[in-house]
């Protein structure tokens, strides 16, 4: 049923948008910085690069406290917050690796590679993410 309120009997609201278009603009972005040969151009882009990461965060957490049941909700949040540490941890250390190799360009091909592998792990769990909100019964709260 998902979250209780003014609108309650109503049909509940889709789950977030799904996270491919910002991803996507994202991965462009970063594209287009990776051929950036100036660095107040490069400045702009890496601005407006930066407005795609904290609605993607977010949705990320509140595609968890749709689909994850109310008594593991902690738990589902511990994991996105482990899996964002692992991950910037091996992005630093590949990026790292082609900035070695190649030069400031290859960390933001690494990088425009990292959210195009996010377009493709969304686009694989478009069924999951249009399934809606988590299931509800007698030791959710939430259903009365």
């Amino acid at each position: 049923m998902g979250r209780r309120g003014p609108t309650d009997g109503a049909a509940d609201p889709p789950p977030p948008a799904p996270l491919t278009f910002r991803s996507d603009l994202l991965a462009w972005w970063l594209y287009a910085a990776a051929v950036v040969t100036g660095s107040s151009i490069g400045a702009a882009v890496m601005f407006v690069t930066g407005f795609s990461i904290a609605p993607t965060l977010v949705n990320g957490n509140g595609l968890v406290q749709e689909l994850v049941t109310r008594d593991h909700l902690t738990e589902g949040l511990t994991w996105v917050g482990t899996a964002l540490g692992v991950g910037v941890s091996i992005g630093a250390s590949v990026a790292g690796a082609a900035i070695d190799r190649v030069g400031s360009h290859g960390g933001f091909l690494v990088v425009g590679g990292a959210a195009d592998l996010a377009v493709v792990a969304t686009l694989a769990s478009l069924r999951t993410l249009r399934a809606g909100a988590r299931p509800t019964g007698p030791e959710d709260p939430s259903h009365a």
